[in-house]
Order: structure tokens, then sequence, then C-alpha cells
């Protein structure tokens, strides 16, 4: 079993290669998804990632997460048709953590659910650059936690 927050790298990992593997997104995107953005330069258009949670359930390991997209561009245009090919890879599809068996032993997690719950465009006071924010909600199983439906 992996680490009690192995799922998360693992959720992280499994996000970028989603996408950056998308021939759509790709072509949009030449620098690929970033997971949590620093203060280094990066190449228009772009897009950045980050994500918090909550245990939602004290008995069975489940964590409700958040996962905040923000698309940069030049123009808003551009930045909704990113959003587009984003929310077609990631809304209301599965997010397997383990390609070969979702199931197996070493599968840190199981993304039960995965949909697409805010869309919003940010202003951007004195900046040409254009931010639309996407936000989609997970449930996810943690194997590695306790069994579930056993009181602690």
């Amino acid at each position: 079993m992996s680490a009690p927050l192995g799922y998360l790298v693992a959720l992280r990992t499994a996000l970028v290669s989603r996408l950056n593997g998308d021939p759509y997104f790709a072509s949009l995107v030449p620098d690929g998804v970033t997971y949590r953005p620093t203060r280094a330069p990066v190449n228009l258009p772009a897009v950045t990632f980050w994500d918090t949670g909550v245990r939602g359930d004290n008995v069975v390991p489940l964590h409700d997460r958040v996962l905040h997209f923000d698309v940069w561009a030049t123009d808003l245009d551009t930045c909704e048709a990113i959003a587009a090919v984003i929310n077609s890879v990631l809304d209301n599809q599965a997010l397997p953590l383990d390609e070969s068996d979702p199931y197996s032993e070493e599968a840190p997690a199981l993304v039960a659910y995965l949909n697409l719950r805010g869309d919003s465009d940010e202003v951007q006071h004195d900046a040409d650059v254009v931010r639309k924010m996407l936000d989609y909600r997970l449930l996810v199983y943690d194997y590695s936690g306790p069994e579930p439906f056993q009181a602690p």
C-alpha cells in the first residue's frame, strides 16, 4: 500500500498525463499544464492548476477535493478554446490513478467522481493577459486509508 499522502501525487500525475497526452490540448498549450505556478516566466498560452480538499467521511476513506485550473492567454477566445478542451478531457470522465488496473493493490486511490463545478473569467487589471478559471470537484477513495466501514 502507498503512503497516506501518496494518492495526491498519483492524482496530480494522472491529471498532468491526461491533459498533456491529449493532442488538442498539446496543440493549444505546447508547454503543457503546470502544477502550482511559480514566479518563473511562462510562455503564453499557459495552464496552471492546484488543488484543495477535505476528508469527506470519518469512517470511509473518502476525500472531497477541488481542482482549480487557471488558463492564461493574451485573449479570451484562446482561453475559451483551451477551457473547452480541458472540459472535454476531464468533465464526467474516469480518472484511473493506475492505468493498468484501477482496482489493483498498487493503485493508491480511485477517483469516483470528476465534474466541472465552476467556470469564470477573471479581470486582470494592469496586465496584458486574460485568465479563465475552472473548478472541478473530485471524490477520491484512498486505498491506503483505513478499511471502510470499521470504527476507528
